[in-house]
């Protein structure tokens, strides 16, 4: 399956989006200037983490496969906390922000379109999020823990350290982690 990050990246143009270590929690405050690859893997990675959050229960997923009504798809994947996420990626990126809310909405456009056709025409709820269940590790270790934003989305274990940490163990760990986050058929 394909790498939603990539996937998103690459089709809007944005820089490289690099993993974060699981070492570092808070970047130097000496080193807070702007740079147009923070904004791209903040915007990308907390969007993606959002619709990953969003889509836990299968009928929240299902409706990323429906047109959208009135509101964008940043507004129905965080409900009332846009502005919430446009301020802590400003405070991270120091970007003004309507630059942050032009990226944000067109990444929140851009992966709903990615997910529709990852997951096909016929797909349901289930397929959704099953499919960013797989994208789950990928979507975490670029993540940038400053931006906080699994408190946002009342999940503290998206911003947790150990979602960063790559090697033998740790690996095994997270397949285990994915693999048990998947509905199981029973074996009898």
């Amino acid at each position: 399956m394909a790498n939603l990050i990539e996937s998103v990246q690459r089709h809007l143009a944005f820089a490289r989006l690099e993993k974060e270590s699981p070492n570092q929690q808070k970047a130097d405050p000496t080193c807070h200037k702007y740079h147009p690859e923070k904004l791209d893997q903040a915007c990308i990675s907390a969007v993606l983490a959002g619709i990953y959050q969003f889509t836990r229960e299968e009928s929240e997923a299902a409706k990323l496969l429906m047109p959208k009504m009135n509101r964008t798809w940043l507004e129905v994947v965080f409900h009332k906390y846009p502005a919430q996420l446009e301020k802590k990626i400003a405070d991270y990126t120091q970007c003004a922000p309507n630059v942050i809310r032009q990226h944000l909405y067109a990444v929140a456009q851009k992966a709903v379109l990615e997910i529709k056709s990852a997951v096909g025409s016929r797909a349901t709820g289930r397929e959704v999020k099953s499919y960013l269940t797989s994208q789950r590790m990928a979507i975490l270790t670029r993540l940038p823990a400053e931006l906080e934003v699994g408190s946002l989305l009342h999940n503290t274990t998206l911003d947790d350290a150990t979602n960063k940490m790559h090697g033998p163990f740790s690996d095994f760990m997270h397949w285990v982690e994915t693999y048990m986050a998947e509905p199981q058929t029973p074996l009898y």
